[in-house]
C-alpha cells in the first residue's frame, strides 16, 4: 500500500522536476545579460527586461547602430530569426530593440512586458514594425494548469489509499 503510494507521487513529480530546475543559458556576448527564464503570472519580470538598457552602453553606440541597420534589413529580407541565430552578439542585439518595442517578435517570446526605456539620445521609433506579441503564453498557462491537476490528483489519490487502508484496517479488527 505505502509503495504504490510512493509510486503515485513519485510518477507525479518526475514531469515537473525538468520545469523547476530550467536554467538560462550562458551568453558569452554579455556575461551581465538579463534571464528571462521566469515568466510570472504571464509576465516577464520588469527589473530583468530593465537590464537590456545597459547593453547599449556595453557595446557603444556605434556598434549597436550598425546592428541595428543590419537588424531592419534582417526584418525586410523575412530573415529575421536567421540573423537572430547567427550569433549571441545578434541575438543580444535583437532583445534589446524587441524589448524597447522596435523589433517584431519572432515568436520565441509568449510573456507580456513593459517596453523598456531606452537610453539612446535619439532612439526612433519605428512604427513600420509590428509591437511585441503581448499575449500570454499558453504553454506557461498550460505548466501552470498541469502542475495544478498533478498536486490535485496527488492529494486525492493520499486520501484515497489513505481511506482504503483505513476500511481494510477496520475489516481486519472486526474478524
Amino acid at each position: 500500500m505505502k509503495i504504490s503510494l510512493l509510486v503515485i507521487i513519485v510518477v507525479s513529480i518526475v514531469p515537473i522536476i525538468p520545469y523547476v530546475f530550467a536554467d538560462c543559458t550562458v551568453n558569452t556576448d554579455w556575461s551581465d545579460a538579463p534571464c528571462l527564464d521566469l515568466i510570472i503570472n504571464g509576465k516577464y519580470q520588469q527589473h530583468e527586461l530593465d537590464k537590456w538598457t545597459d547593453y547599449y552602453s556595453y557595446k557603444g553606440s556605434t556598434f549597436m547602430e550598425e546592428k541595428h541597420l543590419e537588424l531592419n534589413q534582417a526584418i525586410k529580407d523575412n530573415n529575421l530569426q536567421e540573423w537572430v541565430d547567427e550569433s549571441m552578439s545578434h541575438r543580444n542585439v535583437y532583445e534589446y530593440y524587441f524589448f524597447s518595442g522596435r523589433a517584431p517578435n519572432t515568436g520565441e517570446y509568449n510573456g507580456q512586458f513593459d517596453v523598456i526605456k531606452v537610453n539612446e539620445d535619439n532612439a526612433p521609433q519605428y512604427a513600420e514594425l509590428p509591437l511585441p506579441n503581448m499575449m500570454p503564453s499558453i504553454l506557461y498557462d498550460f505548466g501552470l494548469i498541469y502542475i495544478t491537476i498533478l498536486i490535485i490528483i496527488v492529494i486525492i489519490a493520499s486520501l484515497a489509499v489513505g481511506i482504503i487502508f483505513v476500511y481494510r484496517r477496520k475489516q481486519r479488527i472486526r474478524k
